[in-house]
């Protein structure tokens, strides 16, 4: 079995007792940084054996876990920070795992970028994770020409250095829309800042960055008098209450059900 365990993206203390359990009694715990992840588990008194498993390791790497997964070793796997393979190494791993029908599982736990959203302010309905934007100019544009119409919540993980780039590219290819840049997740200087691209206020350009952004606004179709009555109508013949149906198509078209309701009855 393969144990894929969410470790702190910030705080330390933010770690799960399953997560601690698992880690104590697994064979061995696969991470990116041995040095990184030392600290942690020493100071929650894990003695497993560390081995490193990054973007360079990773092919030599996967072929070995599996290989122990196959012989029935309890194996774990663990990032920097937050969740496994969300933009960390891991996904050829599972994709490997499930071509040969072995198991693995998640171990609940941090994830930057669920922390980012809920603080953002912006809409939690509809997100799209979007990592680190490629480094080529010509593949960030074609990455943005598929998203930048997503009514979503769009998320960014983004280096520090480069977070004046990041806004002012955002910025030409989005126009000025509300984003969140949420720095420095759970620890002691926590930081959420709110504004509009193309009017960036000061703030600390250190630590970890992660930046939301509004998704592409609604944009509600103006029906005449006439289309409202027949979608009441229409609601109501597929056996919606009236009522209900009234409330559905007001909020559909942003208006008050009173509105809708003296419509619908005047063609009575």
């Amino acid at each position: 079995m393969l144990y894929m365990v969410a470790t702190p993206i910030g705080n330390k203390d933010e770690i799960t007792l399953r997560a601690l359990q698992v880690l104590r009694t697994v064979e061995r715990i696969y991470c990116e940084d041995t040095s990184r992840s030392g600290v942690l588990l020493q100071l929650h008194g894990v003695r497993t054996p560390l081995y490193r498993y990054d973007k360079f390791s990773e092919s030599k790497k996967m072929n070995e876990i599996v290989d122990r997964v196959r012989g029935g070793a309890e194996i774990a796997l663990i990032s920097d920070a937050g969740m496994p393979l969300i933009s960390d190494p891991g996904a050829r791993l599972v994709a490997a795992l499930q071509k040969e029908g072995l198991p693995y599982t998640v171990v609940s736990g941090a994830c930057a970028l669920v922390n980012a959203v809920v603080a953002s302010g912006l809409d939690t309905e509809r997100f799209f994770m979007v990592g680190f934007l490629p480094a080529k100019n010509k593949d960030r544009d074609a990455l943005l020409l598929q998203i930048k119409d997503l009514h979503a919540t769009l998320v960014f993980y983004v280096p520090p250095h480069d977070i004046l780039e990041y806004l002012a590219y955002l910025y030409d290819k989005l126009g000025a829309r509300q984003v969140a840049l949420c720095r420095e997740l759970t620890k002691m200087y926590e930081q959420v800042v709110r504004f509009a691209l193309g009017a960036v206020p000061d703030f600390v350009q250190k630590g970890e960055m992660v930046l939301c952004v509004e998704g592409k606004p609604n944009v509600v179709e103006q029906l005449s008098e006439q289309e409202i009555i027949e979608q009441v109508r229409q609601l109501v013949q597929e056996g919606v209450d009236k009522k209900e149906a009234i409330k559905q198509v007001a909020q559909k078209q942003k208006m008050q059900k009173s509105v809708v309701y003296n419509l619908y009855e005047q063609t009575k």
